[in-house]
Order: C-alpha cells, then sequence, then structure tokens
C-alpha cells in the first residue's frame, strides 16, 4: 500500500512572494521560520502582530529613564533626555554625600557622634592619607560589625563613624555595588535601618523592568506562534 502523500501548492502572495501550502492552506516554505505552520490567510494579522511586539521598546522605563544592554555586556542607562547616567562615581567622598542624603537620620548621627577620632580621620584625608590612619582606641568595639565583616585587623580596623563611612562606600566606585547587604553593617553600628542612594537603585530598577518587558514579549510572541499554528487568527486582510 503506497503511503499517504501530503498535497501542496505554490501560491503568490500580494506582495509578489511565493510560499508552498500544504492542503489545509497551511505555509511550509517560501518564508520566515515563525510563519511556517501559519494558515495563509492568517499571514496578514500574523505578521502585524508580530511588527508590533518587535515595536515595543522595552528600554524605557518610568519618568523616560532609558536602560539597554550592548552586545558586549555593558549596560547604559540614560534619563529621559537621552543623557547618560553615570554608573560609576569619581570618589568616596562623592558616594559618602549621596548615601548621607539619602539617609537625613544617619547624617544627624554622625553629626551628634562627632569628635576628635572622626576629625582625625578627616585630617588624615584631607593630608592626601599620608601617615599612620588613626587607631582604634583599645576595647572600643563600636565598629565590630564593620571589622567583621569587611576583615578589617590591626591598623586597619575603622576608628570613627566618619572612616565608618567611607569604609562601607565599596572600592569598585560603582552605584549599584552600594546594596543593603553591603550596608547593613554600618546599620548594626549606628542602630537603625539605611538606604541605599537614589543612584545605586536606578540601574538595578531599570535593569529588573527591562527584563520583565522582554519576558512579557517573548511570552506574548510564543502565545501568538502557538494560537496561529494551532488554528485561525481572526482575519484583516486576505493575503492574495
Amino acid at each position: 500500500m503506497q503511503g499517504m502523500r501530503t498535497k501542496f501548492r505554490w501560491v503568490t502572495l500580494r506582495n509578489g512572494r511565493r510560499v508552498q501550502i500544504d492542503e489545509h492552506g497551511r505555509i511550509l516554505k517560501g518564508i520566515s521560520k515563525e510563519a511556517r505552520g501559519v494558515h495563509v490567510r492568517d499571514l496578514v494579522p500574523f505578521m502585524a502582530e508580530t511588527r508590533e511586539l518587535a515595536g515595543t521598546d522595552c528600554s524605557v522605563g518610568e519618568g523616560g529613564v532609558r536602560y539597554r544592554r550592548c552586545r558586549g555586556g555593558a549596560e547604559i542607562l540614560r534619563d529621559g533626555q537621552g543623557r547618560p547616567i553615570r554608573a560609576r562615581f569619581a570618589s568616596k567622598k562623592e558616594a559618602v554625600a549621596a548615601l548621607l542624603n539619602a539617609n537625613p537620620q544617619l547624617y544627624e548621627f554622625v553629626q551628634q557622634n562627632w569628635g576628635s577620632d572622626s576629625q582625625a580621620f578627616k585630617d588624615w584625608l584631607r593630608r592626601g592619607q599620608r601617615g599612620p590612619k588613626p587607631q582604634l582606641g583599645p576595647g572600643d568595639g563600636r565598629f565590630d560589625p564593620i571589622n567583621v565583616r569587611f576583615g578589617l585587623e590591626g591598623y586597619r580596623r575603622c576608628s570613627s563613624f566618619l572612616e565608618a563611612l567611607y569604609v562601607t562606600i565599596p572600592s569598585t566606585c560603582r552605584w549599584e555595588d552600594i546594596t543593603p547587604d553591603r550596608l547593613w553593617p554600618l546599620a548594626e553600628c549606628v542602630g537603625f535601618e539605611l538606604q541605599p542612594p537614589e543612584e545605586s537603585l536606578r540601574l538595578p530598577i531599570a535593569r529588573e523592568a527591562t527584563t520583565e518587558c522582554e519576558d512579557e514579549k517573548k511570552s506574548r510572541h510564543d502565545d501568538l506562534i502557538g494560537r496561529a499554528r494551532g488554528g485561525r487568527l481572526p482575519p484583516r486582510d486576505v493575503p492574495f
């Protein structure tokens, strides 16, 4: 007994493209892989919805902040006017100021606890960190959470609340590295919760929003292909 042979024929679409369809009108050849299996009379609504999905710009988030990934893996963040938002801070001093700005209670705490130890550390910074760093007094355990968390021993141990701020700021100079996990030892020392600077929140929020948008976009695209191949789409036009 001879096997059943699938019937097919070639048809010409309005745009002049020739495609091969089976006996049920579904496209077999002559078009992109994602459109194969789609009924030829569903091609117009299918391609229209595909273009709509492709045109979804996942890089634009709240406030017009734009985030995207480059081919090399670099991450770019821009504000609503298209100006790049710096991913790094120029110095620890800049990051300390941003941390204090995000936590007014921390600023007041450092002011209230300013003493000769903080002044000595400030003077050491002003001298360009020349000479021995101010040392922690004997038996002073105020900064144990920071010293333990960051492995500071001997002369490297934190000696003042001002130094505690500088130690907390990561040497990577990346805003996104100032995380709640990075801040918790300082929070343990001062006795209240701390919030990362606004600059530290921008990139992770933009990245998360972009990823969610891309996932939703892919899900809708997969759903479209499933509906088009498994049934029929509402007609918009006749392609030939």
